[in-house]
């Protein structure tokens, strides 16, 4: 039995961000690989008090995240995706090879991805040429224009190269996709695996997708290297390990270590009897657990864990009639802005709850929880105070 550690959220009023030196603002990103869990993993808490409030650990006060998505393009599996996301009610991050874009019908053309981003779709990076730095077939990359085709590239060359694909593809994503800020990619696999870089990542990424298969625990997400699953299951056929997606959902699984984490499931090409079967499969799990799930996108999932990571939140005032609070954090707010969830115990009376930020009304509503009410409350870190009143 995984026992929980007590919920001092309620009142502490933040989740600590672990962090070896003093506080810092404006960070690009959390680059550092956890040494120790940040902050301890509790199950969903409900504060007393009427006032007291903390930050939810997922967006919505949801158990677990979960993003999907789909790597190398895939421009003939498109219009399968969106079918499925429409019936499912979910969005997919498409990690995007760059420089194979606008040859042919079996690479794909940025419009496809335009129109996806449009939909609601995360388009990210998966480099220029998947890092085929050794490989004149799948474009030379413009650093090594100068050397004769076909010859390796030297040491002191491939961080350059490197570099070059991680900030070109970025570029390139942000030049044919008008308002898209790409701050998400996905190393490549296979034999390149051997460049990656999570320094280079992380001067140019605020969040990057590894390949270790299994879950991330909430409190120890490597940013520059999530855990991401190409195959998994749930458990069917005695199967077990950190294998089982069902681990971020139940606290029995895998010691626990992944209860009420994040799962990260992409994939590449849709085969009839290969992985479309775990792919619907997927969705009805999905399904049947939505409200425990957030499904959310690669980026988003990202921001909101390092917001909260470093957030700070301090309740200001508690009247019957009026409760206000603030909320910062330590990274760049031109990039961090999305919303983190905040529970807020309000008096019972309040069956509807307003809220405003600074001067801008944001979403929130009530909900009950053994007779009591509360407020989850969408609010952004450094945007100005937040004041709760009764409708």
């Amino acid at each position: 039995m995984l026992r929980f550690l007590p919920a001092l959220l309620a009142f502490a009023f933040l989740i600590p961000s672990g962090r070896c030196e003093g506080p810092e603002k404006n960070r690009f990103n959390l680059s550092d690989k956890p040494e120790k869990p940040r902050f301890p993993i509790t199950d969903i808490s409900w504060p007393k008090n009427v006032g007291e409030a903390e930050i939810c650990l997922w967006h919505d006060d949801k158990v677990a995240a979960l993003s999907l998505g789909v790597d190398d393009n895939q421009p003939g599996d498109i219009e399968w995706w969106k079918e499925q996301a429409a019936l499912y009610d979910f969005k997919v991050t498409w990690f995007i090879i760059t420089g194979r874009l606008d040859y042919s019908r079996s690479t794909g053309y940025w419009k496809q991805y335009q129109e996806l981003s449009e939909l609601g779709h995360g388009i990210e990076s998966h480099t220029v040429t998947h890092l085929h730095l050794e490989d004149p077939g799948w474009g030379t990359p413009e650093w090594v224009y100068t050397r004769e085709a076909g010859t390796p590239p030297n040491e002191a060359e491939i961080p350059r190269g490197i570099e070059w694909e991680y900030a070109e593809s970025k570029a390139q994503i942000e030049k044919h996709i008008p308002g898209k800020e790409a701050g998400a990619m996905a190393y490549p696999g296979g034999k390149n695996a051997v460049y990656h870089d999570r320094n280079l990542a992380a001067k140019h990424y605020r969040v990057v997708r590894g390949a270790r298969g299994a879950q991330n625990s909430a409190n120890a997400i490597d940013y520059m290297a999530t855990n991401a699953q190409s195959s998994w299951h749930f458990g069917d056929e005695s199967k077990h390990g950190a294998g089982n997606v069902q681990n971020i959902l139940d606290p029995q699984l895998y010691r626990g270590l992944y209860y009420r984490g994040w799962a990260i499931l992409f994939a590449h090409q849709i085969h009839e009897t290969i992985n479309l079967p775990l792919l619907k499969q997927t969705f009805e799990w999905m399904k049947e657990n939505r409200d425990k799930l957030w499904v959310g996108l690669f980026a988003d999932v990202g921001k909101y864990g390092q917001e909260r990571d470093t957030a700070k939140l301090t309740v200001e005032s508690v009247a019957p009639e009026k409760i206000t609070f603030s909320l910062t954090d330590e990274m760049d707010d031109r990039y961090f802005n999305f919303p983190l969830t905040i529970k807020v115990r309000v008096p019972d009376a309040w069956k509807t709850v307003a809220a405003v930020q600074g001067d801008k009304p944001i979403p929130a509503k009530v909900v009950e929880h053994a007779g009591a009410a509360y407020a989850l409350v969408q609010a952004v870190p450094d945007a100005g105070l937040v004041a709760l009143t009764a409708k």
